[in-house]
């Protein structure tokens, strides 16, 4: 669960200081609340505004990445695959949430 970031900013003003500042992200709008940044092949970057704060999740991009890593834990059991995950995954997706939720809280 991340820690939602507070800010006054609006998404329209987060989209253009994306598009701005984070060239290699691809960004896309779903709604007025929900903004979506593609980084890497496998890495999905989920904003969602909630009142005067955002909140930042980050996961598998894709249908075929997450039903890959969801069939390793039915077929696999829960430890194998969450010891993979651990190692190869999650230090690169809370890196990137770091980096984007330091850079919301400095505009």
């Amino acid at each position: 669960m991340t820690k939602a970031v507070n800010s006054n900013l609006t998404m329209d003003d987060l989209v253009s200081y994306f598009a701005s500042d984070f060239p290699d992200y691809k960004i896309i709008k779903q709604d007025k609340s929900l903004l979506k940044l593609k980084k890497l092949k496998y890495t999905n970057v989920t904003i969602r505004r909630k009142k005067n704060a955002f909140k930042v999740d980050v996961f598998f991009s894709g249908f075929f990445q997450k039903f890959l890593f969801y069939s390793a834990i039915f077929l696999m059991g829960l430890i194998l695959p969450l010891i993979v995950y651990l190692f190869t995954f999650h230090r690169s997706f809370n890196k990137t949430r770091r980096e984007i939720k330091a850079y919301i809280e400095s505009k």
